[in-house]
């Protein structure tokens, strides 16, 4: 399992241009772009080595959920497909009702036997009887996994989960001398808030600067309780360390019009990667630290963060009108 995603993308030495990716999937990825829009094959040039390393972890994920499976299977001997459908709990984020649950383990199942997976006889006996259609059974192979993959939707939730939407900029080398793609930026927050403080202030409003310094404490507490909710409810998700090295950064970053006394603390890790691979090092109480699963909490904490900020920002400017 752990050679899986050398498998599918390795690093090899280019003369003259270091190193880059080969492997099968790389090789996916690179016949999709030309297939993206205008500006979607710019931010894919731009980010490919991520997406690649992106569209890696939910392919490990998938078959880590097979594995997951196996061992259900071979602690609870004597379930039915429906009981399966609710005890088993290694979706890792995916969103399935109770049905869509139940053919994908009796798929998987009957795919498993076919493959001379052993399972106990009596989950080898459920496969027997199908409830229903279950199409083409799965062979296990990394590269039929790989050409099967849907990467038109990997990278929509990829550029969901990065923040690259309309507002992703590029500053061209006409209009900044040597600027290029390492200029591009996802500004979000902080747009909300200057027009917010560009719409209020004039440089001798006093008595705005006190309300702005009172704003960034209110804010500041209210976000502290927002990581403290997130950590009482999912106590081994990490959200502490998410926030201490990425959230935090992000927030006193977009919202530095507004003074936020966070808890940012070094290295800031903004690539969900790193971010991953530092919380996987650095904190190992935290559960499944994997890219995808730190990606995904990353983006529900941050986006909730933004929220309240917005929220928060748009009362206080209606209560000055």
């Amino acid at each position: 399992m752990t050679e899986l995603p050398f498998v599918l993308r390795y690093p090899e030495v280019v003369p003259d241009c270091g190193t880059e990716y080969k492997g099968p999937i790389v090789n996916a990825v690179r016949a999709i772009i030309p297939k993206l829009t205008e500006t979607d094959r710019g931010i894919a040039e731009s980010r490919f080595e991520d997406f690649v390393d992106y569209v890696i972890d939910l392919i490990q994920a998938s078959v880590l959920r097979t594995l997951s499976l196996v061992e259900f299977c071979i602690v609870n001997p004597d379930v039915s497909l429906e009981q399966m459908g609710e005890k088993f709990a290694s979706w890792d984020g995916l969103k399935r009702g109770s049905l869509d649950r139940q053919r994908w383990i009796a798929k998987h199942l009957c795919s498993m036997v076919a493959a001379g997976v052993r399972l106990p006889k009596t989950i080898v006996d459920l496969t027997q009887v199908r409830l229903e259609k279950l199409g083409d059974l799965y062979g296990y192979s990394e590269i039929a996994l790989v050409k099967g993959w849907d990467l038109g939707r990997s990278w929509k939730d990829f550029k969901s989960n990065e923040e690259l939407g309309g507002s992703y900029v590029c500053i061209d080398n006409e209009s900044a001398g040597e600027a290029s793609v390492g200029d591009e930026k996802a500004d979000y927050g902080g747009i909300a808030t200057a027009n917010i403080i560009l719409a209020l202030s004039t440089p001798s409003d006093s008595e705005f600067l006190v309300d702005v310094d009172q704003m960034g404490k209110t804010l500041t507490a209210d976000l502290s309780d927002l990581l403290k909710k997130f950590n009482a409810e999912k106590p081994t998700d990490g959200y502490s360390p998410i926030a201490w090295h990425s959230v935090w950064w992000y927030m006193i970053t977009e919202y530095e019009a507004v003074p936020l006394a966070l808890d940012s603390r070094d290295p800031e890790c903004q690539v969900a990667r790193e971010l991953a691979e530092y919380i996987r090092e650095h904190y190992p109480e935290v559960l499944s630290p994997s890219r995808v699963t730190i990606l995904r909490r990353r983006s529900k904490f941050q986006s909730e963060c933004i929220n309240r900020a917005h929220s928060l920002l748009m009362d206080w400017a209606q209560s000055r009108c």
